[in-house]
């Protein structure tokens, strides 16, 4: 049985799957009795959006230029996407006053993401993710929707990873867009959550065309990590106050609702597709409540980063029975991987 991650896109909440998946990990390392075992060799595809798509790409980076293993474990992954949030999201006076507080530019400056990404992406290209994979982006100067990947034959294996990832996370008033070139291809990209910020679908799609499975949904495991759910009804848009809106009045109201629709239509296009191949018990999706963050996703102070941890902890304290039953369908599935082997 092939397994396959898909992960959400969501900002500071991004850490939320990297938890869940650091105690899934060390799950299987304690049934295995082997600590050396990483998630991202047991895996057989990836898809990711955004802040997915950087946790999957860390998933799947090689411990050498030619290795088969996984470079990081979750416990690693999980400090460097700390250590990420504090760098992508710091600014400096001079940049907010150049940009009169993200008025006339984005909020935050590059030049501590292009030094990150380098410092932790080095100049591994596509081709050599130890898995396959896909990472979505939009190319707003083709007006078309990107999707990375490392499949045979694809264009995007000579890619560094570096320049994909910087494309992925680049949120629009945020972050500026990323612009690099390869080859006679240039590519001005912004990030895959205006299209899919849950990309579970096209996870699905994708890995039936790198014949990951023949059509037989019984072949397949499917873990969807989402971001977090609000615990609480999303703010209701009431008639009196929506009639009354101009075009800057609806720009927020109107983000919150494409987006959130997007999310709640692929998780259940996803759901009844794995249900009407009589396959859904293997589907997994696992988005927890989110009760201590309550801030913007975009918000990367260290309490809210914090209150992040805290709800994925709530969520792994309140389904240890759950997330037990899926690390040893994963035993059960795949023989034990050693690094050193």
């Amino acid at each position: 049985m092939k397994i396959i991650i898909s992960i959400d896109g969501g900002g500071v909440r991004g850490i939320i799957p990297v938890a869940i998946l650091n105690y899934l990990e060390r799950r299987i390392q304690d049934i295995q009795g082997d600590s050396r075992i990483r998630i991202g060799n047991l895996v057989d595809f990836v898809a990711g959006t955004s802040s997915g798509a950087t946790l999957g790409a860390l998933m799947l980076l090689p411990s050498g230029t030619k290795s088969p293993w996984a470079k990081y474990d979750m416990k690693e992954i999980t400090d460097i996407y700390m250590d990420l949030l504090e760098r992508f999201f710091k600014t400096d006076f001079k940049h907010k006053v150049k940009t009169l507080w993200g008025l006339k530019g984005p909020k935050y400056s590059e030049d501590q993401m292009e030094e990150s990404l380098l410092q932790y992406f080095d100049h591994y290209k596509m081709e050599q993710l130890i898995k396959p994979c896909l990472i979505t982006g939009y190319d707003i100067s083709k007006r078309e929707i990107i999707l990375y990947s490392n499949l045979k034959d694809d264009k995007y294996n000579s890619y560094y990873i570096k320049d994909i990832i910087r494309s992925a996370i680049s949120i629009p008033s945020i972050f500026y867009p990323s612009h690099f070139q390869e080859g006679t291809d240039v590519n001005i990209v912004i990030h895959g959550d205006l299209f899919s910020s849950n990309p579970s679908m096209l996870a699905i799609t994708e890995s039936y065309r790198a014949e990951i499975f023949q059509e037989d949904f019984s072949e397949i495991y499917f873990l969807s990590l989402g971001t977090g759910l609000d615990h609480e009804l999303k703010r209701k848009f009431l008639y009196e106050e929506a009639r009354k809106w101009g075009k800057e009045d609806w720009l927020i109201p109107i983000l919150d609702i494409v987006t959130s629709a997007s999310q709640k239509y692929t998780e259940k296009q996803a759901k009844t597709t794995f249900e009407s191949q009589k396959s859904l018990e293997n589907y997994h999706r696992i988005n927890p409540e989110i009760f201590y963050s309550g801030g913007s996703a975009l918000q990367a102070n260290k309490e809210e980063v914090m209150n992040c941890i805290k709800d994925a902890l709530r969520y792994i304290e309140n389904n240890k029975a759950y997330l037990e039953e899926i690390a040893n369908d994963i035993c059960r599935m795949k023989y034990l991987i050693r690094v050193d082997d």
